[in-house]
């Protein structure tokens, strides 16, 4: 008898609104679960790359010629070829971070990515303040990609402009970070 009086004079039944809260709680929470568990698997999968990523590998593989250009200020469709690098002679390789004078470590870091040695390859700060000036400005203006995503981006023949590139570099980033030191990767990207 008063659930028939609660009903006829509008009061709504907990019930329902339970369950319905019940429902939302346990689909965020494997929403949570699910989003947590593709970011693992994607770390996971990308781990295997790392090692494709050490330049020392690369050298010995790569060889591909680098060629020079002059071009002429009064006709820009006219270059020179000034020299063709081959193979080995395309970069030097420096094997320890001493061999960068410690000013020009300073300088890299402080110009590309401040937080270099506060942060494990990817700085959601960073990204966050990019982010916001791109709104700012209603342009990309600001890059919000840190020295080891830059490694990372450098380092790939696929230089695609996707979101899916951008979500894979973050990874490899963060996975590198956890096998490399600072130093390592610093002049990794350095040399790159």
């Amino acid at each position: 008898p008063v659930l028939r009086l609660r009903r006829s004079i509008g009061v709504p039944r907990r019930r329902g609104r339970i369950r319905k809260l019940r429902l939302l709680a346990v689909v965020t929470v494997l929403f949570l679960l699910s989003g947590v568990a593709f970011s693992l698997g994607l770390v996971r999968a990308v781990a295997s790359e790392i090692p494709s990523l050490d330049p020392a590998r690369q050298q010995a593989s790569s060889q591909v010629d680098s060629v020079i250009y002059a071009s002429d200020r009064r006709n820009p469709g006219n270059k020179r070829v000034l020299a063709v690098l081959r193979g080995d002679e395309s970069r030097v390789l420096l094997t320890e971070i001493g061999d960068v004078a410690p000013i020009m470590r300073q300088a890299i870091v402080s110009v590309e990515d401040r937080r270099f040695y506060e942060h494990n390859g990817v700085d959601i700060r960073g990204i966050a303040r990019a982010l916001w000036e791109d709104i700012r400005s209603k342009a990309v203006v600001e890059g919000g990609s840190t020295i080891t995503q830059q490694f990372v981006k450098n380092a790939y023949v696929r230089n695609e402009q996707t979101i899916a590139r951008k979500v894979r570099e973050a990874a490899l980033a963060w996975q590198l970070e956890q096998k490399w030191s600072k130093n390592r990767i610093l002049l990794a990207y350095l040399i790159s």
